[in-house]
């Protein structure tokens, strides 16, 4: 197990360089990460890092322009196999 802070990371949210830092410690391919973001504010740079993002809209926040093309999850809803 790792953690990454954006201390760590040297940049704050929006900015990819913390979802660089987490993709490159997996080994893995962004593009292989799936990023689930609790908040709209999470989805820019971990889509600037390459990973999809999927974005728990739990609290119904308006979606405005602060998605950039992250499947959006409503309330309520839960994905299923």
């Amino acid at each position: 197990m790792f953690f990454v802070t954006a201390e760590s990371a040297g940049a704050y949210k929006p900015r990819p360089e913390p979802y660089q830092r987490a993709v490159a410690e997996l080994g893995l391919p962004a593009r292989r990460v799936l990023f689930v973001a609790g908040s709209c504010y999470d989805i820019p740079g971990a889509m600037a890092a390459g990973m999809p993002v999927w974005w728990h809209n739990r609290v119904g926040m308006p979606r405005g322009d602060n998605y950039f093309g992250a499947i959006v999850l409503r309330p309520g809803r839960c994905v299923r196999r």
